[in-house]
């Protein structure tokens, strides 16, 4: 399928990647946890600093990733940013592919195509060559 491609550099695939990352939304779910243990820090501590709960909530949240998703052979992932990266700078083949699920960025690899939800650039796609 790669060979149908439009080729591309490395660093323009990189660029594109990062174009269309996004930050995933923390869960509800996480979000009570995290005050839930800022509450625990005040039960029974008398005066709690407001800096002192505000940490427990970050460290509880922890870093929203940056993601882009990826499908290879069929099945689909959120991947980190910064493992899409490192993929397609260790590819053998990075281009615009056709994908009818906007996945139009291929990295091959090892044999292996993944294709990143990264639509091609007006004009830039397969059907340009």
């Amino acid at each position: 399928m790669l060979r149908e491609a439009v080729r591309i550099t490395p660093d323009e695939a990189v660029t594109a990647l990062e174009s269309a990352a996004w930050t995933e939304q923390i869960r509800e779910e996480k979000y009570m946890k995290a005050v839930e243990a800022a509450l625990d820090l005040c039960e029974g501590a008398g005066m709690v600093e407001a800096d002192s709960i505000v940490s427990v909530i970050r460290q509880e949240l922890g870093t929203p990733r940056t993601i882009v998703h990826c499908f290879l052979g069929g099945l689909g992932a959120d991947w980190d940013l910064e493992g899409a990266v490192k993929l397609v700078r260790e590819a053998e083949k990075v281009g615009w592919v056709p994908n009818i699920f906007a996945h139009e960025l291929g990295a091959l690899k090892d044999g292996k195509l993944y294709c990143f939800e990264v639509r091609a650039p007006e004009g830039g796609g397969p059907d340009a060559a």
